[in-house]
């Protein structure tokens, strides 16, 4: 078995190899913010709980276009690329590149549930994430139908806009997870690319098996976002700017368990780039609203800002600032999954939250260097050692629950 010992660990306990056993005693920190998020995980050298990402599997068709188009625009592209891509996919890859480094001892310690169509794209998809060491056996292929496609344009500064065709990911089921191999204490992974009742109900089911689960909120679910009792379940809701808001509107209009889920509109966000101080602000406010453990608001190149729980009834919602490594950006198409795919990984291995956002952002950083949403995420040696490289968190503030 190895130690998974996390970042915010004294020098003095930390190993030049990670498979070298830890000879001194590990008195892991009482800090709330840097406890682990389950007691099933109280010290560092809890071995990795395996981790069950239920999601998207798609084709990604990848055009490079020196910007992007506006509605009714034509932008020529000379040429495109065909990679394996997915929510879903790139966050079970992300997971099991990292998951590998930090516990070579583990067997596969990530799987993935989902739905492939029967065409020429699903033995390519399917291979790629056995290659990639990603458990396939709640892969399902569905006769007749078509597989996942995303059209990706990405221009010269490395944004993107994107348009997925659901294909068979829009028949994924919750029913096809098994949940045989998820001992209590093991994490289930989930993203919105694939119906979100059926999401929603992969999360009653792992949180009634005392399976913990992560929600990245993306896309967002506009026709049928989670109810508080939803988001309630989660140990982490992850999310951008623009989804955080639209979460936190739709919860303010219906805030009240929705079973079965209601069909209705959340108003569109504006879509530009919030401060430091607002971003604080949303991610605080989702805490409260949602009823989550913690919540996960990415900021691209500024970073995240994390929202958690104390420990005990009346502590404070802390709300912490994650630096990210500055980095000549190329595509950050993969960068969001790579986060949400590390930071599972973090929390799987007993760390807490800001540790494990720690290491998405440093994922996230350094998939953004690199072409691809699969092929583009780094190898998990690489994110291990570029996290001495982060600047050190910054807490930006604290108020009552």
């Amino acid at each position: 078995m190895a130690f998974l010992l996390p970042p915010s660990a004294p020098r003095s306990l930390r190993r030049t190899s990670l498979t070298q056993p830890i000879l001194h005693p590990i008195i892991p920190t009482r800090h709330p913010y840097k406890t682990p998020l389950s007691s099933s995980a109280s010290s560092p050298s809890t071995p990795l709980h395996h981790i069950l990402v239920f999601g998207s599997i798609s084709a990604d068709l990848v055009a490079r276009v020196p910007f992007i188009p506006l509605p009714g625009e034509t932008v020529l592209a000379p040429s495109y690329a065909l990679h394996p891509g997915g929510k879903g996919a790139n966050q079970a890859t992300a997971a099991a590149r990292i998951a590998a480094a930090l516990d070579p001892t583990a067997l596969k310690p990530v799987s993935i549930a989902g739905c492939l169509g029967d065409d020429a794209f699903s033995a390519f998809l399917k291979q790629t994430l056995e290659a990639a060491g990603v458990g396939v056996d709640g892969v399902k292929r569905l006769k007749g139908a078509a597989s996942g496609v995303a059209m990706i344009a990405v221009d010269d500064a490395g944004e993107n806009a994107i348009v997925c065709a659901q294909g068979a990911n829009a028949h994924a089921r919750a029913d096809i997870l098994d949940w045989a191999e998820m001992p209590p204490g093991s994490l289930l992974v989930v993203q919105m690319e694939c119906p979100p009742r059926e999401v929603y109900s992969a999360m009653r089911d792992a949180t009634a098996r005392g399976i913990r689960v992560v929600m990245n909120i993306a896309p967002f679910p506009k026709s049928e976002p989670p109810s508080r009792e939803v988001c309630a379940l989660c140990e982490a809701i992850v999310t951008n700017e623009i989804e955080a808001m639209s979460l936190l509107a739709s919860l303010d209009l219906h805030g009240a368990p929705m079973s079965p889920p209601r069909q209705v509109e959340v108003e569109e966000p504006p879509r530009q780039h919030n401060s430091d101080q607002s971003a604080s602000h949303v991610a605080r406010s989702l805490l409260k609203a949602s009823g989550a453990r913690s919540v996960v608001v990415t900021l691209g190149a500024r970073g995240a800002h994390v929202a958690v729980r104390g420990n005990t009834v009346g502590d404070c919602a802390q709300v912490w600032e994650v630096p990210t490594l500055d980095v000549p950006a190329v595509d950050s198409t993969g960068a969001g999954d790579a986060f949400v795919g590390a930071l599972a990984v973090g929390i799987a291995a007993g760390w807490g939250v800001l540790d494990a956002a720690k290491m998405g952002a440093v994922a996230g950083a350094l998939a953004c260097t690199r072409i691809g949403a699969q092929s583009g995420l780094p190898e998990g040696s690489e994110v291990l050692a570029a996290l001495a490289r982060l600047s050190p968190l910054r807490q930006l503030g604290s108020d009552s629950n």
